[in-house]
């Protein structure tokens, strides 16, 4: 994400010319799950410092998704994994309305347990919330041409499988 969207697809391009396989970016997986889950606007929730939150939203704006915000939690990386859900839920719930919102709110980062808050947000929101580990399921089933629907982890996986 660091380096921008052009430098993603041209890793994953040249991966897969050196090896003959189709090769999945979790980045590029993103991009497609919210293009096709149809959001144009997000607010998004990291666990990284402030001085790299606008290189994320520039990634995302790159790919053509307005970022209404794109901030961090203060909590040293180290116990990032200990942040119990129900913080995670309060602080993305308070950073999205508190931003005005949009058509999705992302929870960026793998360190994190953020899964069990995707359901709850969704219904308290009323928007599409979309973490990696959902859309990387997502584009593996649907490199596998499994179709069945996966509840309690956002629309993506319930409704677009």
């Amino acid at each position: 994400m660091l380096r921008g969207v052009e430098f993603d697809r041209e890793y994953t391009r040249g991966l897969e010319k050196k090896h003959g396989i189709s090769v999945m970016s979790t980045t590029m997986v993103q991009i497609q799950a919210l293009k096709l889950l149809g959001v144009k606007s997000m607010v998004g929730l990291t666990y990284f410092r402030d001085d790299l939150n606008p290189k994320f939203a520039n990634f995302f704006e790159q790919a053509g998704f307005k970022v209404v915000a794109m901030k961090g939690v203060d909590v040293p990386f180290s116990d990032v994994g200990k942040m119990p859900v129900e913080e995670i839920y309060a602080k993305a719930k308070k950073l999205f309305l508190d931003s005005g919102g949009g058509d999705c709110l992302y929870l960026l980062g793998a360190g994190w347990d953020c899964l069990a808050a995707i359901a709850p947000l969704e219904r308290d929101l009323d928007t599409v919330v979309l973490t990696n580990v959902p859309a990387d399921v997502w584009a593996s089933l649907k490199h596998l041409s499994i179709h069945e629907p996966i509840e309690g982890f956002g629309r993506l996986l319930a409704e677009l499988p």
